[in-house]
């Protein structure tokens, strides 16, 4: 701990304007969402959250391999999903094939396994290391400060998800607010762009609206309070399918029409951007309608 002096604070308020080194775009078909939010930015936690089943992993996953291709090392903790089956679903959507496409005859020397393969490869050759234990706060800052010794410290944190992490504490409330406060100062302690996937309470599906704000965040009002952005992936097909709605071309939604809503962002302007969510390949992409 030491004292700032305004002056000081002041230069290093005109270093930070001046240094883009602390935004990081994610490109493709999430180009809208950078001219919205920015991009995102080194020494900060930013949220991803939804109800189960509308994407926010895949989403995530999409976010990683952009950043890791322009040279980004990732450090991606996943939890619920093995690595392999992160990138069996990036491999489709890179590649534009679906199950059916890849079981068609069991053929391997089929056209849309050579795309499938072609994705793997190039996904193979990118910065990003898994961690896919039941990993505790203390696992990851130990794994983050041995990564800096070897001189491969981690660019982009990505844990999926937050509330499947094991800590301490009386409740899961308890629990999720220290495991959130730990990944903000771990984040700028070392400068690193964290992205936590999170899980919303399914009080939202009782609502007449269920777009969900922030307050729906589950277990912790510290993800709140401690994120730079906070980003929700709305699919309101999802709530119409619930209630038993079928799509036709008279209905005012869309089943693959998906918003990514910025709800919370410290650094910029907040909103929504629509994508189309192919779900059958695992891919997003800018929607045409």
């Amino acid at each position: 701990m030491r004292l700032i002096t305004a002056g000081e604070a002041a230069n290093q308020a005109a270093d930070m304007a001046a240094d883009t080194s602390l935004d990081y775009t994610l490109g493709g078909s999430f180009r809208r969402l950078d001219d919205l939010t920015g991009g995102l930015h080194r020494a900060r936690m930013h949220i991803v959250a939804a109800r189960p089943g509308q994407g926010k992993s895949t989403l995530v996953a999409c976010w990683a391999v952009n950043l890791a291709a322009q040279g980004l090392r990732v450090l991606y903790v996943t939890i619920e999903m093995e690595p392999g089956e992160v990138f069996y679903r990036l491999g489709r959507g890179i590649g534009r094939v679906t199950k059916k496409d890849l079981r068609a005859d069991g053929d391997r020397g089929t056209l849309a396994w050579a795309d499938y393969q072609g994705a793997l490869d190039f996904l193979a050759d990118l910065p990003i290391d898994f961690l896919d234990a039941d990993a505790r706060l203390s696992d990851i800052i130990a794994l983050v400060d041995r990564q800096t010794r070897e001189d491969a410290k981690p660019d982009v944190l990505v844990v999926d998800y937050i509330q499947l992490m094991s800590g301490d504490g009386d409740s899961d409330t308890s629990r999720v607010g220290d495991i959130s406060k730990g990944l903000t100062l771990l984040s700028k302690r070392e400068g690193i762009c964290s992205i936590i996937v999170a899980q919303l309470n399914r009080d939202l599906m009782k609502r007449s609206n269920p777009r969900p704000i922030m307050s729906d965040l589950k277990d912790s009002g510290k993800l709140e309070q401690d994120a730079y952005q906070i980003h929700f992936v709305h699919h309101e097909a999802y709530y119409h399918k619930a209630a038993g709605q079928v799509w036709d071309e008279s209905c005012d939604w869309h089943p693959e029409k998906v918003e990514i809503i910025c709800d919370k962002n410290r650094g910029g302007e907040t909103g929504a951007v629509e994508l189309r969510w192919v779900q059958p390949q695992f891919r997003y992409e800018e929607p045409q309608w």
